[in-house]
């Protein structure tokens, strides 16, 4: 076997960690360089799409998470192998009798014409990421002086991905601060759910609405709590597009106001890459009518004329005045107002007025502070 130049690799990284969109070219370069056919980036630590890869292996990771191979990856098993020597192969993996019975293998690699991989392991931030380099099913297994040479690229890697995390927290830092410019409250999650960071206007909620005990968040409203956890497992797993409004739930404070809560899937992850952030939590809304009538429209399951009138009402207008602003009869616009205090479990209308108003509320220390 011909000596590698793994020093061109290496340089191409201090470019890859100021500008972590040239990842995939830097894999794919490592790919042609020791044999291979590609290469990915992941962390042991979660299974989730959106991770940098080449272009050379992108049908065989669609496969890879669209038939959930990601939760029985054999290749797992290496790990402990690769925190020792800082590079694992098949061999830590199956005997290579074995390898001809594994569905892994057989049912995913195989049939996409792959078999042989190398994994170079590097810590970052404690946790423990891998650069997967796979093989064609031609090109054959990785043999122990290759992976010696290979283990020479731990600490570049490493490098390189320190460098990359310092940048991408500050990304985070930025995104929860410009949050704050229009009292919205933010928090970064990681990919374990766990709180990065939260923006100044997110804290008034601290012990008003949620804790956060050992970086979890966890809503003080039990039913909240549920509602929080199945948005997450939803927006872990989302693979629509980036453009896509996410989905609105709602929790509530102790004293029973409601709150809209947003989970959007950062998929951009050549932005945050190593710094882990993976998902944004926003609670409420920027405070205008427009999303007050959302908030009626979705809490409520009001319909769009209905929240209209209801905003009417809140601005201090008299029913007969938010139907003539509303081309209504006054005796459709009664009928109609009837069927909004059902709906909110309100009977009068200061009831109503009290409701839209913290909906509209911008000063989060008001939470549970009863009527405005």
């Amino acid at each position: 076997m011909a000596s590698w130049d793994l020093k061109a690799i290496a340089d191409q990284l201090h470019d890859a960690a100021l500008d972590p969109t040239i990842w995939p070219r830097v894999l794919s370069a490592l790919g042609k360089t020791v044999g291979a056919e590609g290469a990915v980036l992941f962390s042991t630590e979660a299974r989730l799409p959106g991770i940098p890869m080449s272009s050379d292996v992108e049908d065989l990771m669609e496969s890879y998470f669209k038939d959930r191979w990601n939760i029985h990856d054999e290749r797992y098993r290496g790990v402990p192998a690769m925190l020792q020597k800082g590079v694992m192969s098949d061999t830590d993996v199956l005997p290579h009798e074995g390898i001809s019975q594994s569905p892994f293998y057989q049912d995913l690699l195989e049939r996409h014409g792959f078999r042989g991989f190398a994994g170079i392991g590097f810590e970052v931030g404690g946790d423990l990421w891998c650069i997967a380099i796979q093989r064609k099913i031609r090109q054959g297994f990785f043999e122990p002086i290759e992976l010696s040479q290979l283990k020479s690229l731990c600490r570049p890697f490493a490098d390189a991905a320190a460098i990359s995390r310092q940048i991408g927290f500050a990304r985070v830092l930025g995104i929860s601060d410009a949050f704050s410019l229009i009292r919205q409250p933010a928090l970064l999650l990681d990919h374990r759910a766990r709180v990065l960071t939260l923006n100044a206007i997110a804290e008034h909620y601290v012990d008003k609405v949620f804790s956060i005990v050992d970086r979890e968040l966890v809503f003080n409203e039990y039913n909240s709590h549920l509602v929080y956890i199945n948005l997450l497992k939803e927006s872990c797993y989302d693979q629509v597009s980036e453009n896509t409004k996410p989905a609105v739930s709602f929790v509530k404070d102790p004293s029973g106001n409601i709150i809209p809560i947003r989970i959007v899937s950062l998929r951009s992850w050549s932005r945050f890459t190593f710094a882990n952030a993976r998902l944004l939590l926003l609670l409420g809304y920027p405070k205008t009518a427009e999303t007050a009538r959302e908030t009626l429209v979705q809490a409520f399951k009001l319909t769009n004329a209905e929240a209209q009138l209801a905003n009417k009402l809140a601005t201090g207008k008299s029913l007969q005045q938010a139907a003539q602003e509303l081309a209504l009869s006054y005796e459709t616009a009664r009928t109609r107002l009837k069927v909004v205090y059902s709906k909110t479990s309100t009977h009068r209308q200061n009831e109503l007025v009290a409701l839209v108003l913290r909906l509209l509320r911008s000063d989060p220390n008001s939470i549970g502070g009863g009527e405005p």
